[in-house]
C-alpha cells in the first residue's frame, strides 16, 4: 500500500503551515520579550530603590524610638522625684493640719457646750 499522491500533498502543506505559524509566533515572542525585558529591568531597580528606602526608614523608626525611650525614662525619673518631693510635704504638713482639724473640733465643742 502506497500513500496516494493527494494524502503526500495534504501533509506537506499542513507542515509548512505549521512552520511558518511557528515562524510567525517566534517573531511574535521576540517582540514581546523586547518589549518586557526594559520594564523587568526598570521594576527591578525600583524595588531595589523600595528596599533602600524601607531599610533607611526602619533607621529612622529605631532612632525615633531610642529618643522616645530617653525621654520616657527622664519623664518617669522627674515624676519620680515630684511624687517623693509631694510626700515629704505631705508628711511635714499632715499633722499641722490634723492639728488645725483638731483645733476647729475643739473649739465646736467648746462653743456648744457655753450655748447650753
Amino acid at each position: 500500500m502506497h500513500p496516494s499522491e493527494a494524502w503526500f500533498v495534504l501533509v506537506s502543506v499542513t507542515f509548512l503551515i505549521a512552520i511558518l505559524g511557528m515562524m510567525v509566533a517566534f517573531v511574535v515572542l521576540g517582540s514581546i520579550l523586547r518589549q518586557v525585558c526594559p520594564l523587568l529591568t526598570e521594576t527591578r531597580q525600583h524595588i531595589q530603590d523600595l528596599g533602600d528606602v524601607t531599610v533607611e526608614t526602619v533607621g529612622h523608626a529605631a532612632d525615633t524610638m531610642d529618643l522616645i525611650e530617653c525621654r520616657v525614662s527622664d519623664t518617669m525619673e522627674q515624676v519620680e522625684f515630684t511624687g517623693t518631693a509631694t510626700g515629704r510635704l505631705a508628711q511635714s504638713y499632715g499633722p499641722a493640719l490634723a492639728g488645725g482639724f483638731l483645733a476647729v473640733y475643739l473649739i465646736k465643742l467648746v462653743r456648744k457646750g457655753r450655748e447650753q
